[in-house]
């Protein structure tokens, strides 16, 4: 009980000063694996055994067994890792990846695995190969192997056109992991360009920096876009104790995007 106390504080102390030095967030990092060592659940991105995975939330709205201290992973990126896992010819040598808003947790391993046709981009980090919108993407048609743009469209003025941008530079029978955060209870995604003060995006679309909150309309947008989509529900893929084990959502909805 204690260590699960203390890890908490760790983790929100980490996540919440942003202002902590690098250094001092990796050891608290350090110190927050090693207090909740064990055997319980297993994350497959760091291979971290541990007693259970760390609290984390936005606005407020913690979710308990979410955060992997060993590589900072959120049950969607261990979702995405272990399909990648099931199907390694999607990252064969010499696959032109590009990781828009990439994860911490993927970046070493994918750079280690794909070397210079891995390329990381951002609109507003300096910390990328490149800057730039996902809405007009700087590549030639059907450039690119595959795309990774997870938990950005929310973000985006105009999803569609980014959609149609990641369907364009996609090689035909090329990939994209477009996750988003979405309710299945709604059928239809709640959007409106007028609402711009952070309390009414967070009230509306969940989080202050979301423009829209998506429904299972969804996969259409997806399709409408020209993708051929594989849409996989963790629940009719994994059992209960292998979702409690890698830490999953149990009612997330994998969509994994091909160009024709």
């Amino acid at each position: 009980m204690i260590a699960a106390v203390a890890s908490e504080g760790v983790c929100r102390t980490v996540i919440q000063t942003s202002s902590l030095p690098k250094r001092a967030r990796r050891l608290a990092w350090g110190l927050a694996t090693r207090l909740v060592s064990g055997t319980a659940v297993a994350c497959p991105i760091c291979q971290h055994r541990l007693r259970f995975f760390l609290p984390f939330g936005v606005g407020g709205r913690w979710r308990a067994n979410a955060l992997c201290p060993g590589c900072q992973s959120l049950e969607r990126d261990r979702l995405a890792w272990l399909l990648l896992c099931l199907s390694p010819e999607l990252l064969a040598a010499g696959t032109h990846l590009l990781h828009i808003a990439p994860e911490a947790c993927f970046e070493p391993r994918l750079r280690q695995l794909l070397g210079s046709s891995y390329v990381t981009a951002d609109l507003l980090r300096d910390d990328v190969d490149q800057k730039l919108s996902v809405e007009q993407l700087p590549f030639e048609d059907q450039s690119l192997d595959a795309v990774i743009c997870n938990h950005v469209l929310e973000h985006v003025a105009d999803d569609t056109q980014a959609m149609r941008e990641i369907f364009r530079v996609l090689r035909p029978r090329g990939w994209a992991l477009l996750q988003v955060p979405l309710s299945e209870a709604r059928a239809s995604t709640i959007e409106d360009p007028s609402v711009t003060s952070p309390e009414e995006r967070r009230r509306r679309f969940g989080q202050h920096d979301h423009v829209r909150a998506y429904g299972r309309d969804y996969s259409t947008r997806l399709r409408d876009a020209g993708f051929l989509l594989e849409s996989t529900k963790v629940r009719d893929v994994y059992d209960r104790r292998q979702i409690r084990h890698y830490g999953l959502d149990a009612g997330e909805t994998l969509h994994f995007c091909r160009r024709p």
